[in-house]
């Protein structure tokens, strides 16, 4: 039983290295505020503008300090989670430069062209319930497919009005931020991440196995052995007639019926 439980002791811990080891912790940092220019800036920007200003650049500017989204704790963010994105078509300037968070389903992605930034930008179109919300964010951190369900946490830019693929304009609320990984929905890295780790635990959990059945197995053959020595010895005494089965039932069967003899002879 000893060398069962350092077996099990041992498994213990090296399930929890395999855990520490495919879910480490992961450092996250805060998205910093705007400073006092790009908040002039930003509020420069014009409500229903047909074209993107300064305010813009400010924002995408502002990209270039954020902490990578794997990075981004939405819990310690001043974040507003549930937005009436009609009320902000009404009025964005309520809400300009907040920080805000966009969920919904990926309908049109095109990529940005600005010659002004490192940043590579894409555009998204993004149906949130009945309204549709542009999201400028930055290309290649995930790339989910259309149709796909996304999330993009980000400051609120302004409303864009332009001429849809339908020939009618349109006004959408925008926002410049940074997109995060869907929920249930995994990325390649983290499936990779995933694979790997499932696939050393039933590794590791086989091994186990292995181990505890061999265990078990010499301690139940050790108590085996020594009472099949036992009843030959008492056999070779005389106290049983027949000779003993190397099965161990077969040796208690006989055992049992010659102790039922002796009684019924001393009876």
């Amino acid at each position: 039983m000893g060398e069962v439980n350092r077996i099990k002791r041992s498994a213990g811990l090296a399930f929890l290295a395999v855990a520490m080891l495919g879910a480490g912790p992961v450092q996250q940092d805060r998205i910093p505020p705007l400073d006092e220019q790009q908040q002039a800036r930003l509020n420069m920007a014009v409500d229903h503008a047909v074209a993107r200003d300064d305010a813009f650049a400010a924002l995408v500017e502002h990209l270039e300090t954020w902490p990578s989204p794997a990075e981004i704790d939405l819990d310690a963010e001043p974040l507003r989670r549930r937005v009436d994105w009609a009320e902000v078509v009404e009025g964005p300037s309520e809400l300009r430069g907040e920080l805000l968070l966009l969920e919904g389903t990926l309908a049109m992605r095109t990529p940005v062209e600005i010659n002004w930034s490192n940043i590579l930008l894409e555009e998204w179109f993004v149906e949130s319930g009945s309204q549709m919300v542009i999201a400028f964010v930055p290309a290649g951190e995930f790339e989910p497919p259309l149709r796909g369900r996304v999330r993009v946490v980000g400051r609120l830019y302004t409303t864009l009005t332009e001429t849809a693929r339908d020939g009618v304009e349109r006004t959408w609320p925008a926002i410049v931020g940074v997109s995060l990984a869907s929920s249930g929905v995994a990325t390649g890295e983290s499936r990779g991440i995933e694979t790997f780790v499932l696939a050393g635990l039933v590794i590791l959990g086989a091994a186990i196995f292995l181990l505890l059945r061999r265990a078990q197995g010499r301690s139940g053959g050790g108590d085996t052995a020594q009472a099949l020595s036992a009843l030959r010895r008492d056999a070779d005494e005389g106290d049983v007639e027949a000779e003993l089965s190397a099965d161990p039932a077969k040796a208690l069967g006989a055992l049992r019926q010659s102790s039922e003899s002796r009684k019924d002879q001393d009876a």
